[in-house]
């Protein structure tokens, strides 16, 4: 799923003028939020009498698609996100709390609902929707994705109609991407906003969702919301390292993270020179791969330590801090009397950072 700039219009001509110009005043885009900070700027729209325009109906086409209209990152971020969570347009709000020099509680900021803009069944449809635009196949929002989390999102690309070139063409845009999740029951949204990207492909899609992407990936289980992963995702124990060499670091992130993989960039490069673990090599879930980016970089090893002897979680700390990748067989990890009895590569051996090290875990009690 993605947009599709005919059929909004379409949609915009059967709302009509006075609809179209209630909603968009209800979503708190006429306005400034009023959050509690200094400098609030406001947003710059069509008035009601432009949009009916008897003649071309142009100002309701163009608006209706999201153009020659401009609002504020935190009225749009507000607004979308009034439409995805039960309708409600909440009032934003920058600080929580406010302690004393004690740390007592002086002032403690509430959640306030403004207003019901939509009914809580369309809000739920709507959300569904974006969620497909980052699920569903060939959606948009594809970058965005993360194993084991229902994301919803939406792209957009505007133009500056303000900054023309000589010829009247347009040449500057905003690339954008708004996520929230869980797409069921959304707790977090995030909005990111590319001014005048310039790189090959300036679309909020390829450009700004692996951000929100990543993003979401950090913070998601920092708030405490666990992954969900689906039967398939949980019988593959270990993928196979993506072919990365070439790509700009963001999009090689991104990628791992479909995938179920961190990332770690090596050197202030434009592109990825070498990966670790190679193309096509596996690696467990949830590994790390080194996406090197600069030549003087690329020669660099650790020593691999010993766990021999060490329990499941000790032999797994201790491989990780080495900055490697651990994958086991055997028993497993967590049991209790769980203990490494063989690894691959051996203690001592010098490797490259983000090596796969192999440990085989037995049950002490059982051994021998």
């Amino acid at each position: 799923m993605g947009s599709c700039n005919p059929t909004f219009m379409m949609v915009g001509e059967k709302m009509g003028a006075e609809t179209f110009y209630e909603y968009f005043e209800n979503f708190g885009l006429t306005e400034p939020t009023g959050i509690d900070f200094p400098g609030e700027a406001d947003s710059n729209y069509h008035s009601m009498e432009r949009l009916r325009d008897e003649g071309s109906g142009a100002y309701l086409a163009s608006s209706s698609f999201g153009q020659t209209f401009k609002v504020t990152p935190i009225q749009l971020i507000t607004a979308v996100s009034a439409a995805v969570n039960g309708g409600k347009l909440m009032q934003p709000y920058l600080v929580k709390q406010i302690l004393d020099a004690d740390g007592n509680v002086i002032k403690t900021t509430q959640p306030v609902v403004k207003r019901q803009v939509i009914s809580e069944s369309i809000s739920k449809e709507l959300a569904g929707y974006l969620e497909l635009v980052v699920s569903g196949d060939g959606g948009s929002g594809k970058s965005a994705k993360i194993p084991g989390y229902r994301i919803g999102g939406k792209t957009g690309t505007s133009e500056k109609l303000d900054k023309l070139d000589e010829y009247g063409q347009v040449q500057e845009r905003v690339a954008s991407f708004y996520g929230f999740a869980p797409a069921d029951d959304p707790q977090i949204a995030v909005l990111i906003l590319l001014d005048e990207p310039h790189m090959d492909n300036i679309y909020g899609s390829v450009i700004a969702a692996p951000v929100v992407q990543g993003i979401l990936a950090d913070v998601l289980p920092y708030m405490g919301i666990d992954p969900v992963y689906t039967a398939e995702e949980l019988e593959k124990k270990e993928v196979s390292t993506p072919y990365l060499l070439g790509y700009r670091p963001h999009e090689a992130t991104s990628e791992l993270i479909q995938q179920g993989l961190k990332s770690k960039v090596v050197g202030d490069g434009p592109t990825v020179l070498k990966q670790i673990p190679a193309v096509s090599q596996p690696i467990p879930k949830g590994g790390t791969v080194i996406l090197y980016t600069d030549e003087s970089e690329l020669s660099k090893t650790v020593t691999v330590p010993n766990v021999v002897g060490l329990s499941g979680q000790q032999a797994n700390r201790t491989i990780l801090n080495a900055g490697l990748n651990i994958s086991v067989s055997g028993v497993e990890i967590d049991s209790a009397g769980c203990i490494a009895a063989r690894q691959s590569p051996e203690a001592g051996t010098e490797v490259e950072i983000g090596t796969v090290v192999t440990v085989e875990f037995i049950n002490k009690d059982l051994a021998g």
